[in-house]
């Protein structure tokens, strides 16, 4: 959650026949075919990999995916919205008291970005 949402993840699958050992059965990875891909609103596939491995005697396949999350929706919908309230409400409190209209002011704000987010 560091980097959220500006941030990049690696996910491991490891396969692994815990039946036989590695001198019995011998695991082989298959690439994946990137036509049967779809792609995902929040996630860009950027790289997949796959190796072949002994561990202690069993094979093993390792599968890796790295990822890296869209963040327009989230700065659109979450960030740039509560930055503005943020604004606003210390701008309300600029105004000086004989105006008399700093509730109005602050729901007229609101309303406008409401009405621009929708």
């Amino acid at each position: 959650m560091r980097f959220w949402p500006f941030d990049k993840q690696t996910c491991n699958i490891e396969f692994m026949h815990a039946d036989f050992k590695a001198d019995k059965v011998q695991l082989h990875h298959l690439m994946f075919d990137e036509s049967n891909y779809v792609p995902n609103s929040e996630w860009t596939l950027e790289d997949i990999s796959a190796t072949t491995l002994t561990i202690l005697n069993f094979s093993v396949i390792i599968y890796s995916f790295k990822l890296k999350r869209e963040s327009s929706f989230n700065v659109l919908t979450l960030i740039l919205p509560i930055t503005f309230f943020g604004i606003s409400s210390v701008v309300v409190f600029l105004l000086p008291a004989e105006s008399g209209e700093k509730v109005g002011f602050s729901v007229t704000l609101m309303l406008t970005m409401t009405t621009f987010l929708t």
